[in-house]
């Protein structure tokens, strides 16, 4: 799966080069997003004890309402979709293989 992001990213239909900048179009974020789920998705499948919960608090939190997992035992919490978002923009700069 990373393999095959990583050679659709940089196509205009994932994302796009402003002022020097990489972005990623609106498909690009729901393709990173839908990678995001699918991760979660097999986790949760193998470890029933995590789940899906919204960060309340602070408002200055980078997770600040978007769905998280939880139930981790060290009581942190996993951002999978912002996660993948974040990877594919690194991806497209050149950061990441």
């Amino acid at each position: 799966m990373g393999e095959w992001a990583a050679a659709e990213l940089p196509k205009p239909d994932y994302s796009r080069q402003t002022d020097n900048r990489v972005g990623l179009t609106d498909a690009g974020n729901a393709l990173a997003a839908d990678i995001g789920l699918l991760v979660a998705d097999t986790l949760t499948g193998k470890h029933p004890q995590l789940e899906w919960e919204t960060v309340p608090k602070p408002p200055n939190d980078m997770s600040f309402n978007p769905p998280v997992l939880v139930g981790f035992n060290n009581g942190m919490y996993l951002d999978l979709v912002g996660s993948s978002i974040a990877e594919a923009i690194a991806v497209l700069r050149g950061d990441r293989d």
